[in-house]
């Protein structure tokens, strides 16, 4: 049977105020369906500048919505695009409480049935469940996207308390987007007034996440865990097995009273249709769940199976799943000794966007440097479903260490893939010989072969990725005990093509003017001792460009990036996150330059910044931060991930 659709015409509302109860405005384009009676609406809310940089993208979805009769709204946060005030950190509560106001706002207009939907990517998908725990009465049903429930947890400021690169790269970008001036031709003359306002207002975003290196109060702002029970909607959560926030949907699968359903695909950091390998048709997905839950349309998504999964297999090669049952735990037994025939495993540079750091250059140094611990061949095919988990016992060494595993399968012909990746901060130093340590992986969802065999490196950073730490050593011979502990799912539905793929894409009008650069990675070994990775792209956040036209409003965007790294003699460690964003259309130029370092020692970090903002090719503003000094987290008091997580839920 062939569902025939009739689409809606869709007008648009290029400039709309959102009024708040202190009387701040914030900005908005609603894609109206072209209908008589009132429709439900669905809402996207991120502080990405609806009006320029996410203008390409938001107009190909909230079109699509808006055909389908739905109104279709995007929000820039307070603070950046059009919206009035600043912005100066993630998630706080007056942007959650602003969220709040704009879903009630809208449900009480005429063209609005009284039924609002939340839907988001990343940041958005972090604003749909926070506000989903404040129980709006209008607010139905919410979709996030590539988010997480737990900021400390996972998310691209820490791993296992380890600081990541990308805390840097990332408070980096949030500078350059959050100083960025509103549109003139919206806001009127005083739209330098207001740049100036947030330029000055600017902190350094990175210092404020890494002045809370533990899992302390802070992190709770922008987390729903631990009190999940809050959430009365359904939620519909995409995740990706190549995305930073892969764990967050099984959390929320059990420990949400709510319905609850879980897609996970082989996605990186992106909506599902705009992903480079098994794209689906995300918009046509999410018209399901809003039919649904705002209009009351059986559609079936509450008796179709809750989780959906892509089982990785090798060579890329995979299928759709549902698992049936939950998965049984299995314990490997891991030695040290390399099997026969079996090269030893050198890590590899890998990198996500070209800018954020997701792995370490192929030099390890010296053998101290890291372990290898292998288990037996696979005897028989073997699917994972959940977190693995490695536990091992630490001697004197080993106890003072951060520690980096990486979980590789190494198939028949000696090809070898890494699968999971965990870390982990030490416990007390001074602890007796024989602690237990235990070092959570991320979210797998693979089919290991017959015949395979695991290994798993562990070293003590994996730079640049997690640099390790100045003056602390590691010695893998102090290493024993290692278990892997791994989710071995008993029975699952394998599912032919649950989703509609994308056929055609619908048409961009972003015109590409220059196309992005190859990135450019080069690698110094130094006689001093000293090693640096060099990185310099396009920014690939909003769009695969250098220097794009949006032709509609008649507007360039530029946006470069160049990052360096450099680990020194005794773990000393160096990162520079460098900016020039540019803005431009016929009478009207903006340029905004930054400059950011982070150099870790073993008394700690110190963290400098400038920026540097031109009107019309005259400089305007200019700031440079105090360098900022954070201390090295004391030993005896930092503790591993889910002791960290237990004692901030007490």
């Amino acid at each position: 049977m062939v569902l025939l659709i009739e689409l809606n015409a869709v007008r648009l509302i290029e400039h709309a105020w959102i009024p708040l109860r202190d009387g701040r405005r914030l900005a908005a384009r609603i894609f109206m369906p072209d209908v008589a009676e009132p429709c439900p609406a669905v809402l996207e809310y991120n502080p990405y500048r609806c009006h320029d940089m996410t203008r390409d993208r938001d107009s190909i979805t909230h079109s699509y919505f808006a055909e389908r009769s739905y109104v279709s709204i995007r929000v820039d946060i307070s603070g950046t695009g059009d919206s009035d005030g600043v912005l100066t950190d993630e998630y706080c509560e007056r942007e959650i409480d602003d969220l709040e106001e704009v879903i009630d706002y809208i449900g009480r207009q005429s063209w609005c049935s009284g039924d609002v939907g939340v839907f988001g990517h990343s940041w958005g998908a972090y604003s749909a469940l926070l506000v989903a725990q404040r129980r709006p009465p209008r607010l139905k049903a919410i979709i996030p996207v590539m988010g997480s429930d737990d900021r400390y947890r996972e998310c691209i400021h820490y791993k296992g308390g380890c600081l990541l690169a990308s805390n840097l790269v990332w408070a980096s970008f949030m500078q350059v987007y959050s100083a960025l001036p509103p549109n003139p031709d919206v806001v009127g003359e005083t739209w330098v007034t207001e740049w100036l306002n947030r330029l000055a207002a600017q902190p350094l975003w990175a210092g404020q996440w890494m002045r809370h290196g533990r899992s302390d109060p802070y992190w709770r702002q922008g987390s729903v865990a631990p009190d999940y029970s809050l959430i009365d909607c359904p939620i519909y959560i995409f995740a990706g097995t190549a995305d930073h926030y892969r764990d967050a949907g099984f959390r929320l699968l059990e420990n949400c009273t709510t319905f609850v359903k879980l897609t996970m695909g082989p996605w990186d950091h992106c909506y599902p249709h705009e992903a480079a390998f098994q794209a689906i048709d995300f918009p046509a997905e999410a018209v399901r769940w809003w039919d649904h839950w705002l209009k009351g349309i059986d559609t079936g998504v509450e008796s179709e199976p809750r989780t959906v999964l892509w089982m990785s297999g090798p060579a890329g090669h995979g299928y759709w799943v549902t698992p049936d049952e939950p998965p049984i735990q299995e314990v490997l037994a891991l030695a040290t000794n390399t099997p026969e025939g079996v090269a030893t495993l050198e890590p590899s540079l890998d990198v996500n966007w070209v800018i954020l750091p997701e792995s370490g250059c192929e030099d390890l140094g010296t053998a101290d440097n890291y372990a290898q611990f292998w288990a037996k061949p696979i005897a028989k095919s073997m699917d994972l479903c959940g977190t693995p988990e490695l536990s091992l016992r630490y001697g004197s060494h080993a106890s003072a260490s951060q520690l980096v595993a990486r979980l590789y399968e190494i198939a028949p012909d000696g090809k070898a893939a890494e699968i999971a990746r965990g870390a982990s901060q030490p416990y007390d130093p001074v602890a007796p010989w024989g602690i237990e340590r235990r070092i959570s992986f991320h979210t797998v969802v693979r089919r290991l072969r017959a015949g395979s065999r695991l290994c798993v490196v562990i070293s003590d950073g994996l730079w640049p990725m997690i640099a390790p730490e100045p003056d602390h050593t590691f010695d893998g011979r102090s290493l024993s005990d290692v278990q892997l502990v791994l989710p071995v799912s008993r029975q699952q539905m394998v599912l032919s093509q649950p989703f509609a793929l994308i056929a055609t894409r619908r048409p961009s009008e972003l015109v590409v003017l220059s196309p992005p650069k190859t990135k450019m990675v080069s690698r110094e070994c130094p006689t001093a001792g000293e090693r640096a990775l060099q990185i310099s792209s396009h920014a690939g956040v909003f769009g695969n460009y250098t220097r794009a036209l949006l032709p509609d409003i008649a507007t360039e965007i530029e946006h470069t990036v160049a990052t360096e790294y450099r680990l020194g003699r005794g773990g000393v460690s160096t990162s520079t996150v460098t900016h020039e964003f540019r803005l431009a259309r016929d009478g009207w130029a903006i340029e905004l330059n930054g400059s950011f370092s982070l150099t870790s020692r073993a008394s700690g970090h110190r963290l400098s910044g400038d920026i540097c903002a031109f009107a019309d090719g005259s400089e305007i503003f200019r700031k440079r931060w105090p360098e900022e000094a954070i201390a090295a987290k004391r030993r005896d008091s930092v503790h591993h991930g889910h002791s960290m997580q237990g004692a901030a839920l007490k």
